[in-house]
């Protein structure tokens, strides 16, 4: 028997999720900073997220040079 029909394919586990869990407490001065900052972030990738999605035809085939 060869060597090579004795090799078996391992299987990964795919369920394994990773979560993280902090116990964040922030002020009501730090809680309104992120919501804004949220809310600001928001603004910009919306329409960010519009244009590359229209564009990507045209994106897609670029090399990272391009």
């Amino acid at each position: 028997m060869s060597m090579r029909s004795k090799i078996t394919k391992v299987k990964h586990n795919s369920e394994i999720i990773r979560t993280d869990i902090w116990s964040l407490s922030p002020d009501a001065l730090v809680q309104k900073s992120i919501l804004l900052r949220v809310a600001e972030y928001g603004k910009f990738l919306l329409p960010f997220v519009i244009l590359v999605n229209s564009l990507w035809v045209n994106l897609e085939s670029l090399t990272t040079t391009e």
